[in-house]
């Protein structure tokens, strides 16, 4: 079920995952990143705090049984890299790393 629900999803990720490296943004500078994050979760009705080391989002999933705990990390935020193809104009911050596509 898990891999049919990711396969199924993989447009609406893709989508975002291409959002996310269109504006890319250096660390703890990911305003409009966490925006698309926060904007994720409530699409799927996730429970989420944020301000997590300036712009960081923590979302929160409660399954039938308490007995495990599953963690997932997403690190988004670009490098100075003004000469990539796809950089920004004005900050040279680039995804060069693959971060876009953690989410």
């Amino acid at each position: 079920r898990v891999c049919k629900a990711i396969v199924d999803a993989q447009p609406r990720l893709r989508e975002l995952a291409e959002s996310i490296m269109d504006e890319p943004e250096l660390g703890f500078k990911e305003i409009k990143t966490s925006k698309k994050v926060q904007a994720m979760f409530d699409e799927l009705g996730i429970s989420y705090t944020t301000g997590h080391a300036l712009t960081g989002v923590k979302g929160r999933m409660k399954g039938r049984d308490s007995k495990y705990t599953v963690a997932m990390v997403g690190e988004l935020d670009a490098i100075l890299c003004p000469r990539h193809p796809r950089a920004d104009d004005l900050t040279g911050a680039a995804h060069c790393c693959g971060h876009n596509v953690q989410i």
